[in-house]
């Protein structure tokens, strides 16, 4: 550090002369094991769509078990927020929120029946709110088929919501109180009971739960402010 400071003169507020310095790292020296629980990945391979697994999956599944893998972070990201496992469907905030299909207790049973030693982590919902009917979805394939391109898939259009035809200004936001329901802290934690006592899943393998999905910018995805009162 020393050695640096003294090679940097500065000269008023501008002028910044830099001399040539080499830098020699010994990767041999100062090695501490890393500690097995640091070794994790998103489970994005993984379908919850299909209980079959496919020839993709597979070899996703050989990766992380050859790679040593010991966590599998398994609740979708932003889609995490509003999951309903008692309907199997959860909101999509950065598509429109439009809702559709997803079931955890499918990459679940994959996790147990495929990925032996690896261990998964899912989310509980901290909203309020989860994904209740498919009905009120923005027709995003009939808009592209209008306009040859997609609005903007941020926009708040699930529930009735409209967009202006540049398709990036919206007219007016969706009702969120079509697309979802009222989904208490009991309607979250359930999911372990009914994993545990009704799939007979082995809850050893899940013990982490990520406490819902980066809620520091929730402001900028769930676009119906109402969602938060």
């Amino acid at each position: 550090m020393k050695k640096l400071l003294a090679a940097i003169t500065v000269t008023g507020f501008a002028t910044v002369s830099t001399a040539a310095i080499d830098i020699t790292v010994d990767t041999q020296k100062g090695i501490k094991k890393i500690s097995q629980y640091l070794y994790g990945r998103n489970i994005d391979k993984i379908s919850d769509g299909d209980p079959e697994v496919n020839e993709e999956e597979t070899a996703f599944i050989n990766q992380m078990l050859e790679a040593g893998v010991h966590m599998l972070r398994a609740n979708n990201g932003n889609n995490a927020t509003r999951y309903n496992w008692r309907h199997k469907m959860t909101v999509h905030p950065d598509w429109y929120n439009n809702v559709y299909s997803h079931d955890w207790a499918i990459t679940a049973q994959k996790v147990l029946d495929k990925m032996p030693g690896i261990d998964a982590m899912y989310a509980f919902q901290l909203t309020g709110f989860a994904a209740s009917s498919t009905d009120y979805n923005f027709g995003d394939w009939n808009w592209k088929q209008e306009h040859g391109f997609y609005a903007t898939s941020t926009l708040d259009l699930a529930g009735g919501g409209e967009v202006d035809e540049d398709g990036k200004t919206l007219v007016k936001a969706g009702d969120y109180k079509l697309y979802n329901m009222e989904w208490p802290a009991d309607s979250t934690v359930a999911i372990i009971p009914y994993w545990r006592d009704e799939l007979k899943f082995d809850m050893s393998r899940f013990k982490y739960w990520s406490m819902d999905n980066e809620m520091e910018i929730w402001r900028g995805i769930y676009l119906s402010p109402e969602i938060f009162l």
